[in-house]
């Protein structure tokens, strides 16, 4: 029998299949049996149920053999999970309680919580919620989440969606929320969500949360719902949304929605095209009724007259209407109390039974005409109240006949069909823009050449429209970021890029976080941007070593396995700068080059290496004639280690000695002339193809005769303030700065030298410093990845860069 090479995949399955609050299985069964499906293409898979109380676990067990027949899935206690073992080499374990998930073989293991719905451990995060937030259930839409992210590989776009039950079981008809090879769909509830969530678009009926009646929340899950999206979408402000909750609320008020509407189709754009129509649309005459008690002008309407809430949406009573054919059945109608408050009086306008019902879904228009309501005449009208009630969401022909003596059946067809349907169109995709919207729907009613629109109505069903899957979809595309970014950063490096947007997704490109103790070859990136070095700085970086050597060896199995990546810069272009002797040595080569030489000739100005030598032991002989005190004495690593930013200033062989008795400087040390440059340093930033140059203060002078140590040395932390630091060791500072007589020379090889320091070390992003005077100048160290906050358009370049890198 051939072996299975697949990785098992097991999931810890615990609250993945019941409704603790209304004790009762989910019915989303479809969707979960397509992604185990398609997880199947990639995994063995073992559903494992072990629960601490016995019965509670028989249940989850029993309901999911039930459900989902032809899954492996074994019931276990805590101890019996603890001592089984597995064949396979290659394991992955999703759990949302990792402490109690212990296996005696080694695997991979991701914890998932309801909370953080991240893959990840996020312990201290998950505790300090709960300080301020109830602990939810684990909630089957998690499992979909883990399905998502496992198919990540093969659905590269990934839609975020929140729909309450109905409307989620009326997508699901027509397949629109099930993942396929092109986007992965994945349920977010903002009772949990928080910002560590990566989604690419969100696609939603959000503002159903307020439908007290349909949705199953208490008011404080509503309120805590609201500000965890508030929060979401603030945090991730370059996110696309269809269709955003301030666009949406501009619908809510129907007489503010009529206002709006009366604008569009008064509108140039609008007229301009349907001048040459004989037909036209129009709003119907309508007034804002305050209380029956209250006098008000009704002259602009006649009966029979429709009378609905002002709000038009997100209340009980918002679907309710009743139509009204005299001031007696106004009065009556007053006393319900579903009419209390602001409501809109609108002049009934008969259609003849036909409705068009307009469909906007994305950029595409659907036009459908249906069956309406038979016209209303007062003398037909057969209640003697005046008034009759009926529920707009129900069957409205049979509905509304109920308040009819006579009812004519016929539909009869309006005989300039062809230029309404023109109109219509139009004034759909004006609607669009107008409102920001890409899923809505509105009525059209009338007859001979006057027709009127009725409301508007955010995501209708789209259940008639065929192809509708495909036209989400394609929505879906007009607003994707195609360009993948990986990124790895340490917090502090992390901050100061999101200073200036520069790891937040755009319409061009999506971020996404990566951490290699944790990733596996089945993440899809388009490039790879980071500060992987950082790992190594054990004071800032807050891994033990097991996880720096994890990540290391996850790393360079990625990059093995993704060799044809582009990376943004290598590691081992990076390992170049390490050793501070090696770096002077290929600089040293760098300024000799005919390259370097040919373009600088013609000036009078020469950029060359500080004097130096690696300097072992003080009790070695060594040639120090090269070199002349003042000396500045640092490590030979000039990266990566706890003390690659402690320097020192020695003026003598007795500091020198003194200096070797410290911690901090033994080993391998560099000996380096100091160079005294009149307080000016140019600081040469490389961003790319971009080259910056900025002049800063930089350190006073340096003389034997004005150091205040009787010690001779003087130790300095180079990530301080450099000026006041160094003055510390001076008798008398010099604060001004004294200008360079033939700047622009300068510059000119200064741009021209970080362009070949780019070439020669495949490096993209980098800074180093020029220092010196009169035609004497001096580069100093390179560093990987500086700051640049004092950069102007810094996201810009950077995301050229990614361009420039990706097209390699």
């Amino acid at each position: 029998m051939q072996q299975n090479h697949k990785p098992l995949l097991i999931i810890d399955s615990r609250y993945t299949l019941y409704d603790m609050r209304q004790k009762k299985v989910y019915k989303y069964n479809t969707v979960l049996q397509k992604s185990f499906l398609l997880l199947q293409t990639h995994f063995q898979i073992q559903v494992i149920f072990c629960h601490t109380k016995p019965n509670t676990n028989d249940f989850f067990y029993n309901e999911f053999q039930r459900n989902f027949q032809g899954i492996d899935s074994k019931k276990l206690s805590i101890q019996e999970l603890k001592e089984i073992s597995f064949q396979n080499l290659e394991l992955i374990v999703i759990t949302h309680n990792y402490e109690q998930f212990t296996l005696n073989q080694n695997y991979q293991l991701y914890y998932f919580s309801s909370i953080s719905q991240q893959l990840d451990k996020k312990r201290e995060l998950e505790l300090k919620y709960y300080q301020q937030n109830p602990k939810p259930k684990f909630h089957i839409s998690h499992i979909l989440q883990v399905m998502s992210y496992f198919s990540k590989s093969e659905n590269p776009f990934c839609v975020g969606y929140y729909f309450y039950p109905k409307k989620f079981n009326e997508l699901i008809q027509f397949q629109t929320l099930i993942s396929n090879n092109h986007f992965t769909y994945l349920p977010i509830d903002f009772r949990f969500v928080n910002k560590y969530i990566e989604i690419d678009l969100l696609f939603h009926k959000i503002m159903d949360i307020y439908k007290n009646k349909e949705i199953n929340m208490k008011q404080n899950e509503v309120q805590l719902f609201q500000q965890n999206y508030d929060k979401f979408i603030q945090e991730n402000a370059q996110l696309p949304v269809i269709d955003s909750i301030e666009c949406l609320q501009t619908l809510i008020q129907r007489d503010e929605l009529n206002t709006k509407l009366e604008s569009i189709l008064a509108s140039p754009e609008f007229q301009n095209v349907v001048k040459e129509h004989h037909i036209k649309i129009m709003t119907p005459r309508q007034i804002v009724f305050n209380n029956i008690d209250q006098v008000q002008d009704l002259s602009n309407l006649e009966y029979p007259l429709i009378v609905k809430t002002k709000q038009g949406a997100l209340t009980a009573n918002c679907h309710i209407m009743a139509i009204v054919v005299n001031e007696k059945g106004l009065k009556e109608l007053f006393k319900q109390q579903q009419f209390k408050g602001e409501l809109i009086l609108q002049q009934i306008i008969n259609h003849n039974s036909i409705i068009y019902k307009i469909y906007q879904l994305g950029s595409k228009v659907i036009v459908q005409k249906r069956k309406s309501i038979p016209n209303i005449e007062i003398n037909n009208f057969k209640f003697e109240e005046g008034f009759y009630v009926f529920d707009t969401q129900k069957d409205l022909f049979k509905n509304v006949s109920e308040c009819l003596k006579q009812v004519d059946e016929g539909i009869h067809e309006c005989s300039n069909e062809a230029q309404l349907q023109k109109q219509m169109e139009l004034l759909s995709s004006i609607i669009s823009k107008e409102f920001k919207l890409h899923l809505f729907g509105f009525d059209i009613i009338g007859m001979n050449q006057e027709f009127y629109i009725i409301d508007i109505n955010h995501f209708p069903g789209y259940k008639n429209v065929e192809n509708a899957i495909e036209l989400f979809e394609q929505l879906f595309i007009q607003s994707e970021n195609p360009f993948c970014v990986g990124y790895y950063f340490y917090p502090k490096k992390f901050n100061e890029l999101i200073q200036f947007q520069t790891l937040i997704s755009n319409n061009h490109f999506t971020y996404l976080p990566i951490d290699f103790r944790f990733v596996n070859k089945y993440i899809e990136i388009d490039l790879l941007f980071h500060k992987i070095m950082d790992i190594y700085k054990n004071k800032e970086i807050n891994m033990k070593q097991n996880e720096v050597q994890l990540f290391q060896q996850n790393y360079d199995k990625f990059i093995q396995e993704n060799a044809q990546l582009p990376v943004i810069d290598s590691i081992e272009c990076l390992q170049t700068l390490i050793q501070r002797d090696e770096l002077n040595t290929k600089l040293e080569s760098i300024l000799a080059s005919p390259e370097f030489q040919n373009v600088v000739k013609e000036h009078h100005i020469k950029i060359m290496t500080p004097r130096q030598i690696v300097f072992n032991n003080i009790d070695q002989v060594q040639d120090l004639s090269n070199l002349e005190y003042p000396l500045i004495v640092k490590t030979k690593q000039g990266a990566l280690t706890a003390n690659c930013h402690i320097m020192a200033i020695v003026v003598n062989e007795k500091g020198l000695k003194e200096l070797f008795k410290q911690q901090q400087f033994k080993g391998e040390l560099i000996l380096q002339q100091i160079i005294n440059h009149n307080s000016i340093i140019y600081k040469i930033y490389q961003l790319g193809s971009k080259v910056i140059v900025q002049k800063r203060k930089s350190i006073p002078n340096i003389e034997i005769n004005n150091f205040k140590f009787e010690e001779g040395f003087y130790v300095f932390d180079t990530q301080k303030d450099l000026f006041k630091n160094v003055s510390e060791c001076l008798k008398q500072v010099d604060e001004g700065i004294h200008e360079c007589s033939n700047e622009a020379q300068l510059q000119k090889q200064m741009e021209l030298l970080s362009s070949i320091i780019s070439k020669e070390f495949k490096l993209h992003l980098f800074g180093f410093d020029i220092i010196g005077m009169n035609q004497e100048f001096y580069i100093i160290d390179i560093n990987h990845f500086p700051g640049y906050k004092n950069v102007e358009n810094a996201i810009e370049l950077f995301e050229q860069l990614f361009i420039q890198v990706s097209k390699k």
